[in-house]
């Protein structure tokens, strides 16, 4: 019985390794990252917390830090959308269009966490998870 429990306990440790490390660039190292791989890791690793958060967060009740690092997310966000736009990433004109629209999305999340009001922060992370899933869907 304590083998199959050590077995199980190893294997469940061996696919939690499997993960991608989280990719965390500052702004200057993620203007030189060339890989289209890494932009969207650094994507994930930015925005999937803060769209769990904004999955169950009370729009009455977002403490004014939860504010903060939603705008910080939508900066950041804003700064890779921004490469995905580039020639070297670009996947044709829809793609382009729809990274712009991501990039806009993210800079809309920043300018309302600025706005200090927690509703509009979640909202506006929402729109930015709602641009994601149509890119992916068109284009994943």
């Amino acid at each position: 019985m304590r083998i199959h429990a050590a077995v199980a306990a190893l294997a469940v440790a061996g696919l939690a390794s499997c993960a991608p490390p989280a990719r965390n660039f500052t702004e200057e190292e993620l203007k030189k990252v060339s890989s289209y791989q890494e932009i969207m890791w650094y994507l994930a690793t930015q925005a999937d917390p803060a769209f769990d958060y904004a999955k169950g967060a009370d729009p009455a009740s977002v403490p004014p830090e939860k504010v903060a690092w939603l705008g910080e997310t939508g900066r950041k966000l804003c700064v890779a959308a921004t490469r995905l736009a580039e020639p070297a990433f670009s996947k044709g004109a829809g793609y382009d269009k729809a990274a712009a629209a991501f990039a806009e999305k993210a800079k809309a999340l920043e300018l309302a966490a600025a706005t200090k009001d927690g509703a509009k922060a979640l909202q506006a992370t929402r729109d930015v998870k709602g641009a994601c899933a149509a890119c992916h869907a068109a284009f994943r």
